[in-house]
């Protein structure tokens, strides 16, 4: 039994502005004409259904190079569909996904903003600089390979920028690079890695005049999924707050560090509420900072007072709040404790959004160090000690940066020093996937995960409300002591073709009480619960010998199939697929319909005129069908045919066919026509007339030729090139002349490229 099932590279654009509604184009494969749609968390709605998009946009780009050419590569189909984002929509992520009779992608990432967005009106060729107003959020994408995007502003002396990218954080695979040119036209900043991988550039304006930020990856690799959100604000943005925290229902002076912030103190008042966090928006100038997120606490805090000032060693447990200011730099806290007293000390920085790479010591008062610790955990850079002081004494916490050539405002933490409390019996569950795809007739694993704490290390029993007919479940215990499980799942022949939300939940007994809680996924926005698909076969495959040739490019290819139909007796649509395991080359192919009961076919396929000669293609097809359930259900299916047998194996040879033009350079004078002399050369299987055609990118204008056919004993001909009266271009790429001749009935191509330049006398 075989099922494609979808899956999903982007969604674009990747966010948008509450209070909007956004038109999306979700870029998938095996989504087919229609699937759903779904989009989660508050003040969110999406279309139910995605349609096939009337195109896909697709640029070719630069020529893949050996051995990039033979890695492979997706061509996802672009699938239409809105979003609605309510004006009080919580700012941040939200989480969609797209499901089809064959399974469900797990949720990916849509962004609220709170600023204007555009998105990128994309086109072929070198990128043009785009003018925006500020604030902004732009949706764009580096598409195709080596693509640079560049956006333009009006920024004024002295005035505050701050440019972030979010693309990495959101799943999109560009490792972006931002650079800020002036307007003189040099670079003023440059980053790469701001936040994580994601680029963040601040700087101030050092004249008026036009600025460029200008985006890429670093490996200036680039396709459809290489999304990505800008925003350029003009605003107050805050990069660091001390203290990070304070205790609940106090008044609290916070310095805040950023760009355009009108006073360096703010007073804030901490709520009183059972919640671990608080945040809060600043006001400067009338305008609104980014949301910031406080520690609250119980305890007493003390904030890191100038070096010579002398405080009373405070009795323990408190909260001491400071920052690493300056690289080298060492903080001191000492404080008084009893013989017999037990504290952990536990310092917070990076779980705050802190830079500080902490290492904290212990000290008696002769300057002997009784504990350290570096790393709370391997993925986990903040502190953590526990130790109990033998006599009555002052002791001295020591907190440092581990790389001493580090410090700055932006490396506080806070440093919790309070006796163990001894937790209650208790657990957590998680999955660490969001969704299930379980085919008809097999079994799949998913693991649960239990996190425990005080002593519940009893057996924990999963129960799966809303399960299906025709699902069963196995292996639903966490044994003692143990962490996780694999859930074994069943679907029979009968089970219904749907998604269905499950509600896990676990049940462990500690002594007479029974506690009980609900899986969720880890990673915020947490989900609470599981969808699983139940995914139909593809009953039929399509099957080829295994063979290779030699292909000319620019040439018409035939390959012939059968097809094993697994009892399916319907018609069959054949295309390229969606998922190939190499670079195409530039090879397209059309749709192919195999009648109901047929079981052979020949498809074609078009190889591209610029194709390198000597290297190797493998084009794979998929077949596509519509499976009536028992229940009277339909369902669209697909086979892809991936095996070495199955795959259209060519190695390219040079044309017979090839054209050439000159000059390779016209000037683009409006009203007047340019003639482009074009020689055309023929190989021995080429014998008839032959047709020349401009090709023109589509958003190119004022600009036309006539098409021209030269008779079999013609080998040179003018085209005329026609500019128009009114507005040209933009010509920021090579315009194409391809001939096309006439083999067996197949269309046989090549082409040569000249370039449009702009007349300077006349603009």
């Amino acid at each position: 039994m075989h099922a494609d099932p979808p899956s999903v590279s982007y969604i674009f654009p990747a966010g948008g502005q509450r209070g909007t509604s956004v038109a999306v184009h979700v870029g998938g494969h095996y989504l087919h004409e229609v699937c759903p749609f779904e989009i989660l968390g508050p003040g969110v709605k999406a279309t139910p259904l995605l349609h096939r998009a009337p195109h896909t946009t697709w640029f070719e780009g630069p020529l893949v190079p050996k051995p990039y050419s033979s890695k492979s590569e997706d061509y996802p189909k672009d699938q239409a569909g809105a979003v609605s984002i309510a004006p009080d929509a919580p700012l941040g992520l939200r989480r969609y996904r797209v499901w089809t009779s064959q399974g469900v992608i797990p949720t990916m990432k849509f962004v609220i903003g709170e600023f204007p967005e555009i998105v990128e009106k994309e086109i072929d060729g070198q990128p043009l600089p785009t003018p925006v107003e500020l604030p902004v959020t732009i949706n764009g994408r580096i598409f195709p390979r080596e693509d640079v995007d560049t956006w333009t502003f009006a920024g004024k002396a002295g005035h505050g920028y701050t440019c972030e990218v979010m693309a990495a954080r959101i799943g999109s695979p560009l490792d972006s690079r931002l650079e800020i040119i002036g307007p003189e036209g040099r670079p003023i900043a440059e980053n790469v890695d701001g936040k994580g991988t994601d680029s963040l550039v601040q700087f101030t304006a050092p004249r008026d005049g036009e600025y460029q930020v200008k985006i890429h990856d670093i490996n200036f690799a680039g396709l459809q999924h290489y999304v990505y959100r800008l925003t350029i604000n003009d605003g107050p943005v805050i990069n660091d707050v001390f203290p990070l925290g304070g205790r609940r229902g106090e008044t609290v002076s916070v310095e805040l560090n950023g760009v355009n912030i009108a006073s360096p103190i703010a007073t804030l008042q901490l709520p009183t509420t059972a919640e671990g966090t608080y945040t809060h928006q600043f006001a400067s100038d009338g305008k609104t900072t980014n949301p910031i997120t406080f520690e609250l606490s119980d305890l007493p805090e003390f904030i890191e007072q100038p070096s010579d000032s002398r405080i009373e060693p405070p009795a323990l447990p408190a909260v001491f709040n400071g920052r690493i200011q300056t690289a080298g730099e060492t903080d001191r806290w000492t404080f008084r404790a009893g013989p017999g007293q037990e504290f952990i000390f536990d310092l917070r920085a990076s779980r705050l959004g802190s830079r500080l790479d902490s290492v904290l010591s212990l000290e008696d008062s002769n300057g002997t160090v009784l504990a350290e610790n570096d790393n709370l955990a391997a993925d986990q850079t903040d502190s953590q000690l526990r130790y109990t002081s033998p006599t009555e004494g002052i002791y001295t916490a020591v907190i440092r940066e581990r790389t001493p050539r580090r410090g700055g405002a932006g490396f506080a933490y806070r440093l919790h020093v309070a006796p163990p409390v001894e937790a209650a019996p208790d657990f957590q569950l998680q999955f660490p996937a969001d969704s299930l795809t379980l085919v008809r007739s097999t079994e799949a694993a998913f693991k649960v995960t239990a996190l425990r704490s005080g002593g519940c290390d009893g057996p924990i029993e999963l129960s799966f409300a809303d399960l299906p007919a025709g699902v069963t479940v196995s292996e639903t215990t966490i044994a003692a002591n143990k962490s996780e499980t694999q859930v074994k799942f069943k679907a029979d022949d009968t089970a219904k073709i749907d998604v269905h939300r499950l509600t896990v939940t676990g049940s462990c007994k500690v002594g007479q009480q029974t506690i009980q809680r609900q899986a969720a996924t880890p990673e915020a926005p947490v989900l609470d619960h599981l969808l699983l698909a139940v995914a139909m076969p593809t009953p039929f495959k399509v099957i080829g010998a295994f063979e290779t040739n030699y292909v000319s490019r620019g040439a018409t290819y035939f390959r012939h199939y059968t097809l094993d139909r697994g009892g399916f007796e319907g018609p069959l649509t054949i295309s390229l697929a969606d998922r190939q395991i190499r670079h195409l080359q530039g090879v397209t192919g059309p749709e192919v319909i195999v009648p109901a009961g047929e079981t052979e076919f020949d498809y074609n396929i078009k190889l591209a005129p610029w194709m390198q000669p000597a290297r190797t293609a493998r084009i794979v097809v998929m077949a596509v069908g519509v499976v009536t359930d028992s229940d009277g259900t339909q369902h669209k299916v697909c086979y892809t045919s991936n095996t070495a047998n199955d795959q259209i194996i060519m190695m390219v040879a040079t044309g017979e066919l090839s054209v050439d033009v000159s000059p390779k350079s016209l000037l683009a004078t409006r009203g007047k026509t340019s003639p482009l002399k074009v020689k055309i050369g023929r190989g021995q299987s080429i014998s008839g007339p032959i047709t020349l055609q401009l090709i023109l990118p589509a958003h190119v204008r004022g600009i036309t030729a006539e098409k021209v056919t030269l008779p079999a004993d013609i080998e040179e001909v003018e085209l005329p090139i026609q500019f128009a009266d009114d507005a040209l271009g933009p010509f920021n790429m090579r315009l194409r002349v391809r001939a096309t001749a006439r083999v067996d009935g197949q269309p046989y191509t090549a082409e040569d490229q000249f370039e449009i330049l702009p007349d300077r006398a006349r603009q």
